[in-house]
């Protein structure tokens, strides 16, 4: 796997494993999430994969090797997503150096 072939498996739509009230669309370099739970709202991201590490602690490295960096296009923040599964149908992030975990599948 490359840059180009995780970014070309993760597009489309997923939802929240645990929270169908939350999902994420992926088309070309932007990320889209959308909270149709308790906190609703949305935010859109632009994104690469990359295989630099963007996480501060070195230690809190990816299990794929692979990243996506996000910058928020509502209010400028980075965020980094550390890739620890991926394939056509689950997607697995890690972001603030592992206290926050997101498992998405496709939507039924």
């Amino acid at each position: 796997l490359d840059e180009a072939s995780i970014k070309k498996i993760i597009q489309g739509d997923w939802q929240q494993k645990d929270n169908e009230n939350f999902t994420i669309t992926i088309t070309g370099d932007t990320l889209m999430e959308v909270n149709n739970g308790n906190d609703r709202g949305t935010e859109t991201f632009t994104f690469t994969v990359t295989q630099t590490n963007c996480n501060k602690d070195p230690l809190s490295s990816s299990l794929t090797g692979f990243y996506l960096t996000e910058m928020s296009m509502d209010n400028n923040k980075p965020l980094c997503g550390a890739i620890d599964a991926v394939n056509a149908t689950h997607l697995k992030l890690t972001y603030n150096n592992g206290d926050q975990i997101m498992e998405f599948i496709r939507p039924q």
